[in-house]
């Protein structure tokens, strides 16, 4: 990936990914429109050949230390030596598949807007539900 501000929708559900919340909450997903609303832009790190997505509007990273069935959430830790908070991509399907390292459980989109996105063991292949546009901020 050689962009580094992006902004993150899923497949099945058209929600992007919202980084306004605080460390300590859930991630959640809205439907707003994603362009010019800095609260569903994440600033892309690279550690150890994987990625960190932080919350533009909150500083917040994605944390994706939960399991399977369990609800994502930010967190204000460093990614630095923090496999909880990085990140593989995975490209599937013409999209990508976010596997938490630390976990290696997927992020699951299939939630609505307003609701949280979940993490998942299922495999993301042919999975909508588990996959996402990243899209570059310009």
């Amino acid at each position: 990936m050689s962009f580094n501000k992006v902004m993150i929708r899923s497949v099945s559900s058209g929600a992007y990914l919202d980084g306004r919340h605080q460390a300590g909450e859930e991630a959640a997903l809205t439907s707003r429109p994603a362009h010019g609303d800095q609260y569903l832009h994440f600033i892309v790190e690279q550690h150890n050949g994987n990625y960190a997505f932080k919350g533009v509007a909150s500083g917040a990273y994605l944390d994706g230390r939960h399991q399977a069935g369990e609800t994502a959430v930010v967190t204000s830790r460093s990614p630095h030596g923090d496999n909880y908070l990085q990140w593989k991509l995975e490209f599937v399907d013409g999209n990508y598949a976010l596997k938490g390292v630390g976990s290696g459980a997927y992020l699951d989109g299939r939630q609505q807007a307003g609701e949280n996105p979940l993490m998942t063991n299922r495999n993301p292949n042919g999975d909508r539900f588990l996959q996402w546009v990243i899209q570059p901020v310009l």
